[in-house]
C-alpha cells in the first residue's frame, strides 16, 4: 500500500490538530465569580482573584432625637424621644487593588423607642466637609430597627475616626 503525498499531508494535518487541540490548553482564570475571569482561557492556573473586603468597625455615635413638634397640643409625642439613631464609621480595605479603593464609610441604624410607627425624612450632613444626603419616608414599626445603609464613603488610606455627622428633620415626625 502506498501513501500519496496528499495523504501524508492529511495525515499530517490532522494529527498536528489533534496534538494542539488536546496538548495546548491556555491557562488563566475560569471561575466566572472572579474579577480576572478569561474567557478565552480552558484551564485553570490557580491565578484568580476574588475581592474580599476587610471591615474595621472604629467607632459609633448613638443619639436618641426629641420631637419638638408642639402640634397645637395635640402631638402625643412632643418634647419625648420616639426614636434614636446610631451612626458607624468603619475602615474597608480590600485584599486586591483591583477590587476597589481603600475608603472609610459612615452608616446608619435607625431604632423606634416607643409603640408605634415612627415615619420621618432627614437630611444627613457630614461635617466638616458639608456633605449630604436625604432619605425620605423612612419608617420603623413599634420596637424595630431600621439599616439605612453607607449614607458616606470617602477615599482614605489612613484610619478613619469616630463617625461626624448631624442629621435634620424634614418636615414633621408622623406616628400610627
Amino acid at each position: 500500500m502506498s501513501i500519496t503525498l496528499s495523504s501524508a499531508v492529511a495525515i499530517l494535518l490532522i494529527s498536528l490538530t489533534m496534538i494542539l487541540s488536546n496538548g495546548c490548553k491556555q491557562g488563566g482564570c475560569t471561575d466566572k465569580a472572579a474579577i480576572n475571569y478569561s474567557n478565552i482561557a480552558d484551564k485553570d492556573d490557580g491565578s484568580c482573584i476574588y475581592c474580599t473586603p476587610t471591615v474595621v468597625m472604629v467607632d459609633s455615635v448613638y443619639d436618641e432625637v426629641r420631637d419638638g413638634n408642639y402640634a397645637s397640643g395635640t402631638n402625643p409625642f412632643w418634647n419625648h424621644y420616639p426614636f434614636a439613631v446610631q451612626f458607624y464609621s468603619a475602615f474597608v480595605k480590600y485584599n486586591s487593588a483591583q477590587c476597589g479603593s481603600t475608603h472609610c464609610t459612615i452608616s446608619a441604624m435607625v431604632y423606634n423607642l416607643i409603640n408605634k410607627t415612627v415615619t420621618f425624612s432627614g437630611k444627613f450632613t457630614m461635617t466638616p466637609s458639608g456633605r449630604s444626603t436625604t432619605i425620605t419616608n423612612i419608617s420603623v414599626p413599634p420596637g424595630d430597627s431600621l439599616n439605612l445603609g453607607i449614607l458616606f464613603s470617602t477615599p482614605s488610606t489612613t484610619a478613619c475616626g469616630p463617625p461626624s455627622v448631624s442629621m435634620g428633620m424634614i418636615g414633621t415626625i408622623t406616628y400610627k
